[in-house]
């Protein structure tokens, strides 16, 4: 059974461990709040700048609107453009199916060319083969001598074992 002592320092234990929990939280919340005032002062600043730049605005429009005559003309100028790079756009179109046409044509003698190379190359495989085999006929007819049986003299240990 514990004592009244161990009791006390386990007690004692769980408080430091709540204490250092509770330092944590406080540390933390503490950040929060710099960090929400640091956000604060940003957005005081932003909109101090944006009360600026809208007095700013109010003078630069008429400025604007003359940009904007000058942006329009443009805009009328690109837009020829555009219809006449469409013009040589239909053209390249029509360049590119040729030739997708000719690399479809490339494509087709390409893959015939592999069966013709295919049949070229077992031809002489063939040819190869009935050589070989009229070559071995020929040895045959001719007489080839063979060994059947191979004499050698006897080893001294050899007569020991027959005589057992």
């Amino acid at each position: 059974m514990a004592t009244s002592m161990e009791i006390l320092e386990v007690q004692v234990e769980k408080l430091e461990h709540q204490l250092d929990l509770t330092n944590a939280e406080k540390n933390l919340i503490a950040k929060q709040l710099w960090d929400q005032e640091k956000r604060t002062d940003t957005i005081l600043h932003q909109q101090e700048s944006i009360m600026k730049c809208q007095t700013e605005a109010s003078s630069t429009i008429k400025e604007q609107d003359q940009k904007i005559e000058k942006m329009n003309t443009k805009i009328n100028s690109l837009e020829d453009e555009i219809r006449k790079k469409a013009s040589q756009g239909k053209h390249l179109k029509t360049k590119l199916a040729d030739t997708c046409a000719q690399r479809d044509d490339a494509h087709h003698r390409l893959v015939t060319f592999d069966g013709r190379e295919n049949k070229l190359y077992q031809q002489p495989c063939q040819r190869d083969r009935i050589r070989r085999g009229l070559h071995n006929k020929g040895m045959q007819l001719s007489g080839n001598i063979r060994v059947y049986d191979r004499v050698r003299p006897e080893l001294p240990g050899e007569k020991v074992r027959e005589a057992n």
